[in-house]
């Protein structure tokens, strides 16, 4: 897919927003940040690992991605934070040892759609809040991207962050928007391209924000990988570092 900022759906914006720190501070309090993320149960996450890893080992990565993602989460300038969980029927133990002050919310919806529909529209219940909702498959994100994108909801309507296989791992949105995600081809390489023609047909303005890649293929652990060694920020994804034995 092509590069976001190149897509004829989105209205770009005129300047970096969040080069005001007043600007981004102000409102911090209204802003609701969700992590969609899964109990690490082993053989239930980061299947499509197991040619390169164990049970275990895609486990224990993936309890090192949620790390990366709620120390990132804890950094965001906002004021409400959830985690949006899957558990498998169980209870979502190691979630909530990890993250003891977030907020938990557990998924339901028949696709991926529908429990982004509902996490947005059971956790609006106060009128004014911008909320974005991230993954929790990209443990290099940086805790600037995500004020961005609160940032520009003060402007746009919807914000999304590509990822490289024509999804997103990022969305965001300023007001209830029924119908966004119904009608979608989820798992597949046209997401967000028919994501955006629902914005275009809501009459929502929309923002692209930085790509990343969903990190749930061989293909992209390697590019990862390759991706924090060459990196001079030694700070970033410590966890997925540690785990990956990366200095």
């Amino acid at each position: 897919m092509r590069a976001l900022h190149s897509c004829k759906y989105f209205i770009q914006a005129r300047r970096p927003i969040t080069k005001d720190k007043k600007f981004v501070q102000r409102p911090a309090m209204k802003r609701r940040l969700i992590i969609f993320a899964k109990e690490p149960q082993e053989g239930l996450v980061k299947t499509r690992l197991r040619s390169l890893l164990s049970a275990k080992e895609c486990s224990d990565l993936y309890k090192a991605f949620l790390k990366d993602t709620v120390s990132v989460a804890k950094r965001a300038a906002c004021g409400e934070r959830v985690i949006a969980y899957e558990s498998f029927g169980r209870s979502p133990q190691f979630l909530k040892k990890m993250a003891p002050q977030f907020k938990f919310y557990r998924q339901r919806g028949a696709d991926l759609g529908e429990r982004m529909h509902n996490a947005f529209s059971d956790l609006n219940e106060l009128r004014g809040w911008k909320t974005v909702i991230i993954g929790s498959d990209i443990p290099s994100i940086q805790d600037t991207l995500i004020n961005d994108a609160f940032a520009y909801l003060e402007t746009y309507d919807a914000v999304f962050g590509s990822s490289g296989d024509g999804g997103y791992y990022l969305v965001g949105i300023n007001k209830p928007c029924g119908g966004l995600f119904k009608g979608i081809k989820w798992s597949s390489s046209v997401v967000m391209r028919q994501t955006l023609k629902k914005c275009i047909q809501l009459k929502l303005k929309a923002r692209p924000i930085g790509t990343h890649d969903d990190v749930d293929s061989p293909e992209a652990l390697a590019r990862l990988k390759n991706s924090l060694k060459n990196s001079p920020d030694k700070k970033t994804a410590k966890w997925t570092r540690r785990f990956l034995k990366i200095s």
